[in-house]
């Protein structure tokens, strides 16, 4: 059925931001050609273990029959596979995820690609992280990889690393303030070993006050600034277009708003 990835399950308890403006998916997740890896999709068949001592796993294949793929490929031919081990105990989380689309067979169609790749196209991702708490202390990383193959062209090899960190500090057992600092890196490719300028980062700061157990009213500012010659896939906004950035564009957003868990 419809599910999230074992790749997205692993990271999404890492940001401090998540479902909101400043998601850290304004950035992360998305290769140079736009495809996404930190998704929801359908046709997913997976399985979650239980913890064992702290560790679990959890493994997915995802069927292109229905052409919602974390891609979005409209080649039915498209499949992929999504993995993660987790670790949690105390204060402790750590986490490595890999997920690989191919995104269908050569002469196939991808969204927004015309004419089609000559070869096969394929996105792989690589994600680390982890976080730690202390006290009234935590702090938190990912830092991810993401590869594409044959999707800017035949022989083509486009590359990505992105970095997420982030901190909070408990005020009292129902008040924390926090910040998180996401950066995409600047694109590789086997035509031009780095193109400078083509990355981008985002900036956040907010504050969360609990009114009871499960509501929340917060406030948060975030700004997202792209490279000059950044290619324009990172947004201010989760799965908005309102605020879409281009190269060398800025983007701000003060947010208020309540929490609620049903």
């Amino acid at each position: 059925g419809k599910h999230d990835t074992p790749y997205k399950i692993s990271t999404r308890k890492l940001d401090a931001f998540a479902y909101n403006i400043a998601d850290n998916r304004n950035i992360m997740g998305h290769t140079v050609n736009g495809i996404g890896h930190d998704t929801r999709s359908g046709d997913v068949l997976a399985y979650i273990s239980p913890s064992m001592g702290g560790l679990s796993g959890a493994v997915a294949t995802i069927f292109g029959s229905e052409g919602n793929m974390p891609a979005t490929p409209k080649d039915d031919t498209a499949t992929a596979i999504s993995l993660a081990v987790m670790y949690s105990m105390g204060g402790i989380y750590g986490t490595v995820a890999y997920q690989s689309v191919e995104l269908g067979q050569a002469g196939g169609t991808l969204t927004g690609a015309d004419p089609a790749p000559a070869a096969a196209p394929k996105t792989t991702g690589i994600k680390f992280g982890g976080s730690y708490s202390m006290d009234a202390f935590k702090v938190g990383a990912a830092y991810e990889m993401l590869k594409d193959e044959n999707v800017s062209g035949a022989n083509a090899t486009d590359e990505v690393k992105n970095l997420y960190v982030t901190g909070s500090y408990n005020i009292s057992s129902m008040s924390k303030v926090k910040a998180a600092y996401t950066m995409r890196g600047d694109k590789k490719t086997t035509a031009v070993d780095t193109e400078s300028d083509t990355g981008a980062t985002q900036i956040s700061l907010g504050y969360d006050h609990g009114l009871s157990a499960r509501t929340t009213v917060y406030a948060l500012y975030t700004a997202l600034t792209n490279g000059k010659n950044a290619h324009g896939h990172a947004q201010l906004g989760y799965k908005s277009t309102a605020m879409g950035v281009a190269g060398a564009e800025k983007a701000s957003a003060l947010s208020v708003g309540v929490t609620h868990s049903f």
